[in-house]
């Protein structure tokens, strides 16, 4: 498919988010497509090629929520700008802009992460008087944008039944990138990390529902028995980062923000366990563990919660725990539990590896390309 132009849209999202850009555009690049990607990034980025692909500032970048519903059509003008064969938008944010490509007659493939029928329920900014029946609102605007499109994905077969006739599953596996690891590598030992205790990570979205309060009340229990230290990775808002430093276990933490990919991954490097311990709440136990992926990518065990999914797919490579979620206590004895024989984590930790280097996105990508080629 040399030279068919391929716009991807994620305005919302940040440029660099493994599904989008990692898995999606970057192969889709090297599969010999003209790949166009319109996300959010600063300004500096707008216009460069990052990995075969270009870059184009979404103009929804620094817009609020309501800004991201009510200026879209500046988004359609950039997507129309590109001219591209086909049009691949993510999430329900998109459902204006590809009904109007399709009004346009232009080829449209729309890509849902997660079940938005559930995950509302869930936005902490959204009126709770309004989330059941906004759930029901893009339910039926997923499914009929699905319906009007050339083609759906989802990455849960629920969605997938959800959509219609014409959407296709599309997992989350791990991206296993040696190239990646030895980058990150270096640039760990360019760091000055001081580990002189047992430590943490936790790598991505930080708010309630992602179990954070519970694992800094963990860190209290821990600390009793073995000096541990939290790296927590990610970005939160205002009130709820000053929610978990009234808590006693707040002490134990350090707080890094939002942080280049490369360089959170040389935290997760330097860590010696990996925390993806969610709620049981909206789709949350069905989705893929991309974080427990990423962890076990640079050989890291982890303690993660224990959703029966997560369980049937991953217990028998040994390479980490599951614990009951909503439970600090438990989580603490179980991570005190893991850590008190120190010489299995790194068997656990090559177990890891070994399943991310054989049940890697290569094998979900091919599925892709077929969709390309039937819509093209």
């Amino acid at each position: 498919m040399s030279g068919k132009k391929v716009c991807i849209l994620a305005p919302i999202h940040i440029w660099d988010d493994v599904r989008v850009f990692k898995k999606q555009a970057v192969s889709l690049s090297c599969s010999g497509y003209d790949v166009t990607l319109i996300a959010r990034m600063d300004q500096e980025l707008d216009g460069t090629i990052q990995d075969g692909v270009k870059l184009v500032r979404s103009k929804l970048s620094d817009k609020g929520k309501l800004g991201r519903i009510f200026f879209s059509y500046q988004v359609l003008r950039q997507a129309l700008a590109c001219k591209a064969d086909i049009y691949h938008l993510h999430n329900p944010n998109t459902i204006p802009i590809a009904i109007s490509l399709r009004l346009a007659s232009k080829r449209v493939i729309y890509d849902t992460h997660e079940d938005y029928s559930e995950r509302l329920l869930f936005r902490e900014w959204i009126p709770k008087v309004v989330r059941k029946p906004a759930c029901w609102l893009v339910s039926f605007l997923e499914k009929f944008t699905a319906n009007i499109s050339l083609a759906a994905i989802g990455t849960q077969e629920g969605v997938v039944k959800r959509l219609g006739k014409k959407a296709h599953l599309i997992g989350n596996p791990p991206r296993y990138n040696e190239k990646l690891i030895n980058k990150v590598n270096k640039i760990k030992s360019n760091l000055d990390l001081s580990n002189d205790s047992l430590r943490l990570v936790y790598l991505g979205s930080i708010n309630k529902s992602r179990g954070i309060t519970d694992i800094v009340n963990s860190l209290e229990e821990i600390n009793k028995v073995e000096p541990t230290k939290l790296w927590l990775i990610g970005e939160m808002d205002i009130a709820y980062l000053n929610s978990l430093k009234i808590l006693p276990g707040w002490q134990y933490v350090d707080y890094l923000g939002r942080l280049e990919q490369d360089i959170a991954f040389a935290y997760v490097c330097e860590s010696d366990l990996g925390l993806i311990y969610i709620h049981d709440v909206g789709d949350h136990a069905r989705t893929d563990p991309n974080k427990l992926y990423e962890y076990m990518s640079f050989g890291k065990p982890f303690v993660a919660s224990d959703f029966p999914a997560w369980r049937d797919k991953l217990q028998r490579t040994n390479a980490g725990v599951f614990v009951q979620p909503q439970q600090p206590n438990t989580l603490a004895k179980s991570i005190l539990k893991l850590v008190s024989k120190r010489d299995i984590l790194p068997v656990m930790g090559i177990n890891g590896k070994k399943y991310v280097e054989n049940n890697c996105w290569e094998k979900e990508f091919s599925k892709l390309e077929q969709i390309y080629r039937e819509v093209l």
